[in-house]
């Protein structure tokens, strides 16, 4: 039974990897033929796993910085977010991917890794996971 849930967990967390690997593509080409940020998943028109207990939503920076959300909608599963930056001129684009065991409810994520992320942001520091995440992948 224990190797069924971890077996389970651990496709949903590739699932879950592969989804913000969609988003940052999609997102960068939208940003790319749009001068701006989604502000929505629907926006991105790309086919996500649905099958994972995960809300996905899309929380832009500034103009150069977007941050993607996979919120574990079990309290057992981990939540994970994905930064996106394109820089101009020349679009050069970096990513840092994060993931965190606490339960992110929506009111954590305004209220503490959002301000966590744009405060960063706003001093001029590099990409950089919010606290109590860990970074899993960056590029």
């Amino acid at each position: 039974m224990l190797a069924t849930i971890l077996g389970c967990e651990r496709q949903s967390s590739a699932q879950v990897l592969e989804n913000l690997t969609k988003m940052n593509r999609s997102q960068q080409a939208y940003r790319l033929d749009n001068s701006y940020f989604a502000s929505s998943v629907g926006d991105l028109n790309i086919a996500l796993h649905k099958q994972t207990p995960y809300r996905y939503t899309i929380r832009i920076v500034d103009k150069t910085l977007v941050m993607h959300v996979a919120q574990a909608q079990r309290s057992q599963l981990p939540s994970y977010i994905a930064l996106l930056e394109v820089r101009t001129p020349g679009n050069g684009v970096s990513s840092l991917t994060c993931k965190t065991d606490l339960a992110l409810t929506d009111i954590a994520i305004s209220s503490q890794v959002f301000p966590a992320v744009a405060s960063r942001r706003s001093q001029g520091s590099p990409l950089a996971c919010p606290p109590d995440f860990t970074k899993i992948r960056s590029k």
